[in-house]
């Protein structure tokens, strides 16, 4: 095989934009792509690699001979990834649709890649903060198993999509001319402001998008005992996803170290994420700016907390 049938569901919005980005930066073998998105979005032509390719609107015959479907996230994954399926493609879906169907795995590969072995067509991908924060923490998880997760996230404009990143930069063109800036898509003006809510409060008083870190982990992990707090605000930068992080875990043992030494650890040196390359020295400001285009994780400091006990 000289390469891959791939489909991109959604090609058109942030997601597929940036799934045509990272395929292309890794040289990922393609010999066919077939980009589709919403009908409005018909026509619209997509350069990659050299090539223009016209993006169709989806329908039940879209996935033949497909291989990977990758589906860039929404509502619409619900009608046509079982379609997709089907015809027999893999599914790999952004949206949160089938993230807690417990027929569908959800996997991060560095995380839990033996879940892709039961897979029945589809494989769901978990939340982007959920994602960071899991790559970093499932090696501690086995080594020590974690009792308790603190994550405060602070999530850029680009978890609401295109229109979101747009409203922002509409928001600050309109103040800096002294002009009222229109407020849609967030509920309050988010130019110079923090909004410490995103999605609908549940019955426990946490808001869904908070919620989805914790089932998420405990379904990767398959660990239900874990217990979380969650404060989650979106924050006026386009992208990238900075978050502080806690985690009281059951054994101490791998505290009787300085953090300056965890590295030399087997438990953390063979993490990815914390090869010397990827951990920065903490006078490295982690600034999210610097970080939007950036694919992997960076950790910028380890320490005990006394608040861990």
């Amino acid at each position: 095989m000289t390469g891959y049938s791939v489909a991109i569901l959604g090609a058109t919005g942030a997601v597929g934009t940036e799934l045509l980005k990272i395929l292309a930066e890794r040289s990922f073998p393609i010999s066919k792509l077939v980009l589709l998105a919403a009908p409005e979005e018909k026509g619209t032509v997509i350069n990659y690699q050299g090539v223009d390719y016209i993006v169709d609107a989806p329908n039940e015959h879209s996935f033949d001979g497909i291989d990977i479907a990758l589906f860039a996230g929404g509502s619409i994954s619900k009608v046509y990834a079982p379609i997709a399926a089907a015809a027999g493609a893999i599914v790999i879906d952004n949206s949160s649709t089938f993230r807690y169907d417990p027929e569908v795995p959800l996997v991060v590969p560095e995380v839990n890649p033996e879940d892709v072995d039961w897979h029945k067509g589809i494989i769901a991908n978990p939340n982007c903060s959920t994602i960071q924060m899991v790559v970093a923490l499932k090696p501690l998880h086995d080594y020590a198993k974690i009792k308790r997760i603190v994550v405060s996230t602070y999530q850029a404009v680009s978890g609401g999509g295109l229109a979101a990143m747009n409203e922002l930069k509409y928001q600050v063109a309109a103040i800096n001319k002294g002009e009222e800036p229109e407020v849609s898509v967030f509920p309050y003006q988010i130019a110079f402001n923090l909004i410490p809510h995103i999605d609908v409060f549940q019955e426990n008083d946490y808001t869904k998008e908070e919620m989805k870190m914790a089932w998420e982990t405990q379904k990767m992990f398959h660990d239900d005992n874990i217990r979380f707090l969650l404060p989650r605000s979106v924050f006026p930068y386009i992208a990238a996803i900075p978050k502080l992080l806690l985690s009281k875990l059951k054994r101490k043992s791998l505290l009787t170290k300085p953090a300056s030494c965890w590295l030399s650890l087997p438990v953390l040196s063979s993490l990815m994420i914390l090869k010397t390359k990827n951990i920065l020295c903490p006078y490295i400001l982690p600034i999210p700016m610097k970080f939007m285009s950036v694919v992997s994780e960076k950790i910028f400091l380890l320490r005990t907390a006394s608040a861990c006990g």
